[in-house]
């Protein structure tokens, strides 16, 4: 049985075909080179071992260059020493404790300050997820390691409304969308490192979901463009290029 749903599973990442999945502990060791060599965004619950697996788009691409500017403007702004901040995608977190021991999980995006082992912030765009697998992966990101990763923001697409975590609409902007921000304080961004990398009084800057907006709407344009096979106007498709 077990060969089975590994078979199955593997055939469904050669697809690239998003899946949801009840595997054993065992199964899924069978699993982990071949989903990170697929490059899709995996989760594996240990509690109820459940794995499930998306495959990134523009669209989820937009969180982590929303995040990315970010970090970026607190340099410029000399907020915090240069290089002190790190963005990165599709990282697999795991030995997180407790009951989600054994579990694994590959986050959008996360933000990490300089010799931190844990992102303190993690940013998720589910792009055709369903409300339980988001919530599922906030247990994980904020109880699994004890504390590590304090903040975890999500973007949820429910067809005809965009919620960024269970407070603020995205999606259709509300009046007031141009005020909707999410603030920080330096402690919930760098943590233990704050008197190491911070040299400013001043408060880190809101993230505008404005941004975010515009990530989004770009990378939806760019994702129906390739779904429906269209090419960048170029010039002749026989051009050579040199």
């Amino acid at each position: 049985m077990i060969n089975e749903t590994v078979a199955k599973i593997k055939a469904d990442l050669k697809s690239h075909t998003d899946g949801r999945y009840t595997v054993s502990c065992l199964g899924f060791s069978k699993l982990e080179i071949p989903l990170c060599e697929s490059q899709c965004r995996f989760t594996y619950y240990s509690r109820n071992e459940t794995l499930r697996f998306t495959w990134p788009t523009f669209i989820h691409a937009g969180g982590a260059s929303w995040l990315k500017d970010w970090a970026v403007a607190m340099e410029r702004r000399e907020m915090v020493k240069e290089q002190s901040l790190s963005v990165y995608h599709g990282v697999e977190l795991y030995r997180f404790q407790g009951p989600f021991e054994g579990s694994k999980k590959n986050p959008k995006a996360g933000l990490w300050p300089r010799i931190r082992v844990w992102p303190p912030v993690v940013v998720e765009v589910g792009y055709g997820e369903s409300d339980e697998d988001l919530l599922s992966g906030t247990d994980i990101l904020l109880e699994g390691p004890k504390g590590c990763i304090g903040l975890h923001k999500y973007c949820k697409d429910t067809g005809r409304r965009v919620k960024v975590g269970s407070r603020m609409q995205l999606y259709p902007p509300p009046a007031n969308h141009s005020q909707q921000c999410i603030e920080f304080s330096w402690y919930e961004i760098l943590r233990n490192k704050k008197s190491d990398l911070c040299i400013t009084e001043e408060a880190p800057p809101p993230m505008y979901l404005d941004d975010l907006r515009a990530e989004i709407d770009e990378g939806v344009e760019h994702h129906l463009k390739f779904e429906n096979g269209e090419l960048d106007d170029d010039g002749s498709d026989d051009e050579e290029i040199l």
